[in-house]
């Protein structure tokens, strides 16, 4: 996990500072509605193997189509 501190709220994002100085500007509708100026909050990813699958799947077909043309 990533540690961010909400740094503060521009246009709709809220920019989290994160510990090697780098920003991060994150949609504040993606945020817990609580979240405040100057809290701490920790990011982190993980993967979603069902939609990667599905990408995957739909990437070949895509591909599959163009080089079936005509």
């Amino acid at each position: 996990m990533i540690k961010a501190v909400v740094d503060r709220f521009e246009n709709g994002y809220a920019i989290l500072s994160l510990k090697d100085g780098q920003i991060l500007n994150w949609p504040v509708n993606h945020l817990p509605p609580e979240i405040h100026e100057g809290d701490v909050v920790w990011l982190s990813l993980s993967k979603d193997q069902k939609r990667t699958a599905d990408q995957k799947q739909l990437a070949k077909a895509i591909l599959n189509e163009l080089l079936n043309e005509d």
